[in-house]
């Protein structure tokens, strides 16, 4: 009898915890797709990435229209997306050396879907999006566009053929190319290995 009361308390003890974490993550404000779960349930398609890129040490990022030139850039790439359906991807680096560093930066900035912090310009984020697919200059804030292809193959997602399409450095450039409506090269098919 001790076992099975034990048994519905430890379960009803998991069961509060999740309505509390749930209820939680409602109550900040946390959707479906800040977690993940709209990417996860599509289908094989083209993706959309907007590259912000930027520093805790760079007195330009920390200018405060920077985060307006983001939403904005934002705001449009994911409306340009959705007309050629295609799905829309933020990503933040952070080209500080420390992590937390980066991660306050960034959190300053806007919501991302992806981040990526630390190890300057050694990082991950910095190697992919700046110094490959075609090589860029280094320096900060930047926002780049790239283009790519999602499919799951055999169950496992797969990115392909992503290559930066377009990239502004500094914010006058940034400035230009949002002033000038944000051309771009063709958005559907761009990102697909042929």
């Amino acid at each position: 009898m001790t076992a099975i009361l034990n048994r519905r308390l430890l379960l009803v003890l998991c069961l509060l915890t999740v309505f509390a974490i749930v209820g939680y993550l409602r109550s900040a404000g946390v959707s479906d797709r800040d977690v993940g779960l709209d990417a996860f349930a599509r289908s094989d398609g083209d993706e959309v990435v907007l590259v912000y890129v930027g520093s805790s040490t760079c007195p330009f990022c920390a200018r405060p229209e920077v985060p307006e030139y983001f939403r904005r850039a934002r705001t449009q790439l994911e409306e340009r997306a959705r007309q050629v359906g295609a799905s829309f991807v933020a990503v933040g680096i952070a080209k500080d050396v420390e992590p937390s560093k980066g991660w306050k930066h960034l959190q300053r900035i806007a919501r991302f879907d992806e981040i990526l912090a630390g190890r300057g310009r050694l990082g991950v984020g910095m190697q992919r999006y700046v110094y490959s697919s075609p090589a860029g200059p280094g320096g900060t804030p930047q926002l780049a566009v790239a283009l790519r292809h999602r499919s799951y193959g055999e169950g496992v997602p797969v990115i392909e053929g992503e290559r930066v399409v377009a990239r502004y450095v500094g914010l006058v450039d940034i400035q230009r190319w949002l002033e000038s409506g944000m051309p771009l090269p063709a958005l559907v098919g761009g990102g697909r290995s042929r």
